[in-house]
């Protein structure tokens, strides 16, 4: 009786992978051959550290205990990622290990500088401030980070700006800082980031978007801002007593006229009240019911709404007892709770 072993794929190369100096642009890698039924071997070299595949040689498998591959073409400041992985009809095996070498820093090349890394990749945007409480219209401060040390200086360009910063020691300050004046306040603008030197520009950073005014809740010249509504202090009343509520701090940054809406947001369980005039800067209402009467007011400046102001008026018995009536809504609906 015959027996046959089960085809497999081949054993994993290596783990360890060798990498040797053939010339200043060119290596030969080599890993231990741990099987004897691979076709061949796929060595991957990838650039790092954004793992793009620079290349992929493909040797045929031998009887000897060690795989070789040349690699040619190698840029000399570039950092790279040697794999290698066994193959054959069954399929690839694991993978080796990782080994990492730069023609500069592995085997000590003397390179020449090369275009410089690329700055960021974040670029921050932030307003300027020309007084405690006032951001300019048309300047913001630019930031990121540096990522070389053989620049001459940074590009920051896109939609009309075209701005350089000389050259940054990242030691003592990785970041650099640039402020860009001359903007519109309304405008979208979408800028990038470039080192550069004699060798040329480095690949650009992420895109940064800003526009002054919605970035930074900036109102540009002779945009509408939003009044804002004041519903007056909290007040504390006896039963019965008529309460007059108060919007006259309401404002609109503009200087346009305002107009009020008030209205009731919980009430006590009971109550009737209502308001002499909702539109009032000055509305009144009886206090009926002892407990907390919650009122809002809403000013508009005749092209938007503010946001909502709150006051409290509380109604004790004339000992200034304060018992409180579960709250109900403006529908007389009394809340239930567990």
């Amino acid at each position: 009786m015959f027996s046959f072993a089960e085809a497999a794929v081949p054993e994993a190369p290596g783990p360890y992978v060798g990498v040797t100096m053939i010339d200043n642009s060119s290596v030969r890698v080599n890993a231990a051959d741990n099987s004897n039924n691979e076709d061949g071997f796929y060595v991957s070299i990838y650039k790092y550290p954004s793992l793009t595949l620079f290349d992929t040689i493909e040797v045929d498998g031998s009887d000897s205990s060690q795989m070789e591959a040349d690699v040619t073409g190698l840029t000399c400041n570039q950092t790279y990622k040697a794999v290698v992985v066994a193959y054959n009809d069954e399929g690839n095996s694991s993978v080796s290990d990782n080994r990492y070498f730069n023609m500069g820093s592995t085997f000590g090349v003397s390179c020449p500088n090369g275009v410089p890394n690329a700055p960021g990749p974040y670029i921050g945007v932030s307003p300027i401030f020309i007084s405690p409480t006032e951001k300019s219209k048309t300047s913001v401060r630019v930031d990121f980070l540096d990522h070389s040390d053989n620049e001459t200086g940074f590009r920051i360009f896109g939609n009309g700006i075209n701005e350089t910063v000389s050259a940054n020691d990242e030691t003592a300050h990785p970041y650099v800082y640039k402020t860009i004046d001359g903007l519109t306040c309304d405008t979208l603008y979408q800028i990038k980031a470039v080192a550069f030197n004699d060798e040329g520009d480095s690949t650009p950073s992420d895109s940064k978007y800003f526009k002054i005014n919605s970035t930074f809740s900036i109102p540009c010249d002779g945009e509408n801002q939003a009044p804002i509504a004041n519903a007056g202090a909290d007040q504390t009343v006896a039963e019965s007593a008529t309460v007059q509520l108060d919007g006259s701090v309401s404002v609109d940054p503009d200087g346009d006229v305002i107009t009020y809406t008030w209205s009731f947001v919980t009430k006590p369980a009971g109550s009737t009240a209502t308001l002499s005039d909702a539109t009032a800067i000055n509305p009144t209402f009886e206090s009926d019911v002892l407990g907390n009467y919650l009122v809002q007011l809403v000013v508009n400046d005749g092209q938007v709404d503010s946001v909502a102001d709150t006051v409290t008026i509380t109604v004790t018995d004339d000992d200034g007892d304060s018992p409180v009536p579960p709250a109900i809504d403006p529908t007389g609906l009394v809340p239930e709770f567990d």
